[in-house]
């Protein structure tokens, strides 16, 4: 099971490197477009996986880890096969948002799946070897994006299918059949507010908006189980789901120790 998730993993972030490199190969054969069109070849992918890894492992909790590692698995290839035979670049990047919405349903659900096959005291281990894979991809990412696209950009994508469907037909096998935890989650809101908070971030990339500031969202405590968030500059107000019976994320883990 720790093969399965590893292979989850390694697609997720070797898709996301690889086609960095990839970018000058992309640009030539869409030459009409400008980079900044181009860009979002790149931008849809990471935006769309960093906006929804929380709300998907969330989601994932609600209907069940296997059942969301499947359907995310058979997605990412799908969306892999669309990507190589987009036509234009206005397929590209829409079949890189689904693929990244897919990677966001894989990254968490793998990892929560595998490790209970392991006793307490080897989970560390496991979650190293999980992590470890992360990197290897990471490191292999430049390498292979350098090798596919001397041959063809759209060979970074077509490559992922036989890994998704070996990857989809050992889960299918091995992974163990899983409900709800935790109860189920029927609030989309939280869902909406963390991928606003996180797209605004990324649309930005890190500069300042028509104010002059940075975008950004401060969590404050006024005491223990009563947190309160709090506007940033040129922030959009959240409402604080602390007190609601089932939330995205729980606000004791963005608590700093200077909060007591």
């Amino acid at each position: 099971m720790l093969a399965v998730a590893s292979a989850a993993q390694f697609l997720a972030v070797l898709d996301m490197i690889a086609v960095n490199i990839a970018f000058p190969a992309i640009g030539a054969d869409f030459r009409s477009a400008s980079t900044a069109e181009l860009s979002w070849v790149l931008n849809a992918y990471t935006i769309v996986l960093a906006a929804l890894l929380v709300p998907a492992g969330r989601l994932a909790d609600a209907i069940g880890g296997r059942r969301s590692f499947l359907a995310g698995i058979a997605l990412f290839g799908l969306a892999s096969v669309a990507c190589g035979a987009a036509p234009d670049l206005g397929t590209l990047i829409a079949a890189r948002v689904v693929q990244g919405a897919a990677a966001a349903v894989l990254v968490p659900t793998s990892l929560s799946l595998a490790l209970p096959a392991f006793p307490e005291r080897e989970r560390a281990t496991a979650v190293g070897v999980w992590t470890a894979v992360s990197a290897v991809a990471a490191s292999s990412g430049p390498v292979a994006g350098g090798l596919l696209a001397a041959s063809d950009w759209r060979w970074i994508f077509f490559s992922n299918p036989p890994v998704v469907l070996a990857a989809w037909a050992a889960g299918l096998r091995l992974l163990p059949r899983t409900g709800p935890v935790g109860g189920a989650w029927r609030r989309p809101a939280g869902a909406r507010r963390v991928a606003r908070g996180l797209g605004l971030h990324g649309g930005d990339r890190g500069g300042r908006g028509r104010s002059g500031r940075r975008p950004g969202y401060g969590c404050s405590y006024r005491a223990p189980g009563k947190p309160r968030i709090r506007r940033g500059p040129g922030t959009a107000p959240l409402t604080c789901p602390c007190r609601l019976p089932s939330v995205l994320v729980v606000p004791s883990v963005l608590r700093r120790p200077d909060d007591d």
